[in-house]
């Protein structure tokens, strides 16, 4: 009689057990299924929407936001060469082919103040009387106070809701905010009243790996910066080791890659930007003393004329740019983007938009994506795209940045 009951609870057992198994089974099926449905469902939709005649604005924008990286085959896996370059053809700008007139900007020298001596009268001793020893006064404790916010001799834009996040005088950094159809953006400027103070930084260990801007900025005696150049960055994975194309420093040429269609970006020894192709003799006989080269369309406002964009102006993503004004004032521009709303960042005719509004006679758009950065103080303050990389920024060949005085 027990054998009988164990036998039947152990029955009992098996068959809970199988119809678990068989639920267990269903359920995973179930979810399986469910996660194929979703996966078709997203492949199907992003399919439609790069290849309707419909959507035909997806289509473009998804391609000017992903051929321009490091990974281009995200766009030549979709489309053929042909179709790739007739979008960028209706979306783009024809560069000038000018060199910029130095002439237009002349640089404002602020001098430095010279302290005033003041003679003290001596003092009349009677003959009986010794000079006695006066005490060395204890030199008071100088704290620099930062003008009142009225007085900051910033650029305005007349055209952008900016306000000052930092001054001491001579810097000032500028923030305003924007949303675009796609998505929204956070831009940030830096304004130098002396131009002889930004240079241009190059990593301590070329050809090995590239520096946080933080970290290249400190190594520098740097107040701040942003990026500049690109560098060699296979599929994204880049150390920032080996800059792309041409640098100068301090007066010094260095090929790095062999580039044909790759513009110089720096500044002469007047220190005043300019921008072109330049050969090793163009940079002896114009005295260039710090460049560095890209690759993309470059002019954003040439000899005081905006260099218009069309279409959707190889769009929205993450930016940098560096400019001048007439006065020789240098602007360096990131922008960002929340990723509440999707594609986010500027374009480059809002670049140029950017940089015009602020008074640029001359600018140029600079290595952008996950590379737009900007550091104060020796921590980045912009929103940087990866978060993988949203503490220090990515590594860095090279910077533009703004020495201490």
């Amino acid at each position: 009689m027990a054998e009988e009951t164990n036998l039947q609870t152990e029955t009992e057992a098996t068959k809970k057990h199988e119809k678990g198994k068989r639920i267990a089974k269903r359920v995973l099926l179930g979810i399986g299924a469910t996660l194929l449905s979703l996966i078709v469902l997203f492949v199907s939709t992003f399919l439609f929407l790069l290849y309707s005649p419909w959507t035909r604005e997806f289509r473009d924008r998804y391609v000017l936001m992903t051929y321009m990286t490091s990974n281009p085959w995200l766009s030549t896996l979709f489309f053929s060469q042909e179709t790739i370059d007739d979008i960028f053809e209706k979306n783009g700008s024809n560069q000038p082919d000018e060199m910029v007139d130095t002439s237009i900007v002349n640089p404002v020298v602020t001098p430095k103040p010279t302290p005033e001596l003041q003679q003290t009268p001596e003092a009349t001793l009677s003959p009986t009387q010794t000079p006695t020893a006066k005490p060395t006064p204890t030199p008071p404790k100088h704290t620099p106070v930062a003008p009142p916010v009225s007085d900051i001799p910033f650029k305005a834009s007349n055209r952008y809701d900016e306000k000052v996040i930092y001054h001491d005088g001579s810097v000032c950094i500028v923030e305003f905010s924007g949303t675009t159809s796609w998505g929204d953006y956070t831009a940030r400027m830096i304004q130098v009243q002396d131009p002889s103070r930004v240079t241009l930084g190059v990593t301590n260990t070329l050809g090995t790996r590239g520096q946080h801007l933080s970290s290249m900025c400190e190594t520098n005696d740097a107040l701040c910066g942003i990026n500049a150049g690109g560098f060699v960055d296979e599929g994204g994975q880049g150390h920032g080791g080996t800059p792309l194309g041409t640098v100068v420093k301090d007066g010094v040429y260095n090929v790095y890659t062999e580039e044909t269609d790759h513009t110089l970006i720096g500044f002469n020894r007047d220190n005043i930007l300019v921008m072109g192709k330049f050969t090793e003799e163009d940079i002896a006989k114009h005295e260039i003393r710090d460049a560095m080269s890209w690759r993309y369309p470059v002019y954003l406002v040439l000899n005081g004329e905006k260099v218009e964009y069309q279409g959707y102006a190889y769009g929205y993503d993450p930016r940098s740019a560096i400019g001048q004004c007439a006065d020789g004032t240098v602007l360096l521009l990131v922008v960002d983007g929340s990723t509440r709303r999707g594609f986010d960042g500027a374009d480059f005719g809002m670049m140029a938009d950017m940089m015009y509004a602020f008074g640029a006679v001359n600018a140029a758009n600079l290595d952008g994506g996950t590379s737009a950065t900007m550091a104060l103080n020796g921590r980045v303050i912009n929103r940087v795209c990866n978060p993988q990389v949203a503490y220090n920024g990515r590594w860095l060949a090279t910077a533009w940045l703004v020495k201490n005085q």
